[in-house]
């Protein structure tokens, strides 16, 4: 068939084909680029998830050292955070047509994390945050009740134990 046809026919056919040819690449590295951006930018939300759980590590060893209650706040914040990003990152696995188990498996670990996290609060709350506050703050109070009984009676042995409990 193309025997038929003359030279400048076949350099036309050869021109378009070649044309299809180079658009049909166009494209595809135009969809792969595009891919790559997505990919890109489900690796920074991955990242982020990371850094976030990082902060929320931080939150949690900041309240136990310091025993104030805006680390609670902020680890609060940061499990928000994650939960947030990592919705972000379901939608994006799912479109990818990824298994999101693991991640639902991630959100439970969380979650448990959350949980225990907040019965250290807790149990923090009824201790007590500072000499002053609950079982902490009671255990003074009584220290003193039984020191100011112990210089009543005028007994040094055991003023000097209270002391030594005191410490």
């Amino acid at each position: 068939m193309l025997n038929n046809l003359s030279l400048k026919s076949k350099i036309v056919i050869v021109t378009i084909v070649t044309i299809l040819i180079f658009i049909g690449l166009g494209i595809s590295v135009i969809l792969s680029i595009k891919y790559i951006n997505k990919l890109d930018t489900t690796l920074v939300k991955i990242e982020r998830i990371h850094k976030d759980v990082i902060s929320l590590r931080n939150s949690e060893k900041n309240f136990i050292e310091r025993k104030e209650l805006i680390y609670r706040l902020e680890f609060e914040n940061f499990v928000n955070i994650i939960y947030k990003d990592i919705n972000n990152l379901k939608i994006d696995l799912i479109d990818y047509g990824m298994r999101i188990e693991d991640i639902q498996l991630y959100v439970e670990k969380i979650r448990e994390y959350d949980e225990l996290f907040k019965k250290i609060v807790k149990k923090q709350k009824k201790i007590g945050f500072n000499e002053n506050d609950g079982l902490y703050g009671d255990l003074r109070n009584h220290v003193h009740v039984i020191e100011d009984s112990a210089k009543k009676i005028n007994n040094q042995i055991l003023h000097s134990k209270i002391y030594e409990l005191r410490k």
